[in-house]
């Protein structure tokens, strides 16, 4: 006499479920990297600078974005999204980024009048960005120069 479920459709059942628990086979197929570093726009400390890190697909680098805001001396640690829920860790995708910045103080001006402009339109934009920087595996501390 049978009685429900057979044991090998129990079996199949627990590894199913073991699977789909496991976000179906592993995490991320990305390695990150801690990166901290300085800002410099006409080698005067960048302040109040967002930054964004962009994987460069035609370069072979895929992952999420790692963003950061620079701090009154320039200073930022980027923080890459990861994970569900919009979880974050310190730093970046390891290999080549479009860096894009955004000036937060002009961001900030309800009209922009009065605020200098200091960054080029190009490094808004990561189709025109022409900053670019490579990540490399392990912690590590980076200088961006802007002109």
């Amino acid at each position: 006499m049978k009685t429900g479920f057979s044991h090998r459709a129990i079996i199949i059942l627990a590894a199913c479920t073991l699977l789909a628990l496991s976000g179906c086979g592993g995490g991320p197929s990305y390695e990150v990297a801690e990166v901290e570093g300085t800002l410099l726009i006409n080698s005067q400390p960048g302040k109040k600078i967002g930054i964004q890190f962009i994987p460069d697909v035609d370069a072979g680098t895929q992952g999420p974005v790692s963003t950061a805001d620079t701090d009154d001396s320039g200073h930022f640690k980027l923080q890459v999204m990861s994970g569900a829920g919009g979880a974050k860790e310190l730093g970046a995708v390891v290999g080549s980024h479009r860096v894009v910045l955004t000036d937060l103080q002009l961001a900030a001006s309800a009209t922009g009048q009065g605020v200098p402009i200091r960054l080029a339109p190009e490094h808004s934009l990561p189709g025109s960005t022409p900053l670019k920087q490579e990540v490399k595996p392990g912690k590590q501390t980076i200088e961006i120069q802007v002109p």
